[in-house]
């Protein structure tokens, strides 16, 4: 009887105390798409393309240096893979160049008369193939590449009072290097928005040919060798589609 007179009044002043707070558990956050590199991408650049074409007759002395620079855009299709922080892939361009009748000129030197020039310019294109090697953190990615390209060159030799006298167009083989980083800008589960910037330089082999005369015969008397030389910087935007989905961020 002693006990349930001292818990019957603490029950009552237990009934008079306000109600716990209710208990809150943080909420659960859905796992986020991690930066994902790998997929097939495909995208456009624009920028500037600066060239220099030298050129010597092969028969006797005289030789050239042109120079050129002017606007630049590309087109570009690639498939790369990551392991880790390791990027590797595999990349085609089309690089197109504007003003494809911009040629800078140069004197011939000693196998020509004074006043007479050659003019040069790359014709419109640069095909290339390569890989690249890039190193992935986060959202960004430096990057090496280089490979195989491919151009063609016009040179015409006018005479003193500037009149056409003779031209060749010829095919280049060639190689090229450079680097750049890129920029995941929007990341999806589906693919990302890349942006970046490029830099490459090309070397091309050097082609001998024979100039065809204003009158379309061959001029095998004058005939010269071409060795083109590029360099290009443009900022990239590609689209990145991932392949089987993305990365998951683990918590």
């Amino acid at each position: 009887m002693a006990i349930l007179a001292v818990a019957m009044p603490l029950a009552a002043n237990a009934a008079d105390l306000p109600p716990a707070p209710p208990s809150y558990k943080s909420p659960v956050m859905a796992p986020v798409p991690a930066y994902n590199w790998t997929g097939f991408y495909i995208g456009a650049s624009v920028g500037g393309e600066w060239e220099k074409i030298d050129g010597n007759f092969t028969l006797g002395p005289g030789a050239w240096s042109v120079e050129n620079s002017r606007g630049m855009w590309d087109a570009h299709i690639g498939a790369q893979y990551q392991w880790n922080s390791l990027v590797l892939g595999v990349e085609g361009n089309f690089v197109g160049l504007f003003k494809d009748n911009n040629a800078g000129t140069s004197s011939c030197g000693a196998g020509c008369a004074a006043n007479a020039f050659m003019t040069a310019n790359l014709v419109d294109n640069i095909w290339t193939i390569g890989g690249r090697l890039g190193w992935a953190f986060g959202p960004w990615m430096p990057y090496v590449s280089g490979g195989y390209a491919n151009t063609r060159v016009d040179n015409s030799f006018f005479n003193t009072a500037g009149l056409f006298i003779e031209s060749t167009r010829t095919r280049h083989d060639g190689a090229y290097i450079g680097g750049g980083f890129d920029w995941q800008v929007w990341n999806t589960p589906g693919g990302a928005l890349v942006a970046g910037i490029e830099y490459r330089h090309y070397e091309f082999q050097s082609v001998s040919a024979t100039p065809i005369l204003f009158n379309g015969l061959a001029n095998p008397v004058d005939n010269w060798a071409i060795k083109p030389h590029a360099d290009t910087i443009e900022g990239r935007l590609s689209w990145l589609f991932n392949w089987g989905g993305p990365v998951v961020a683990r918590y």
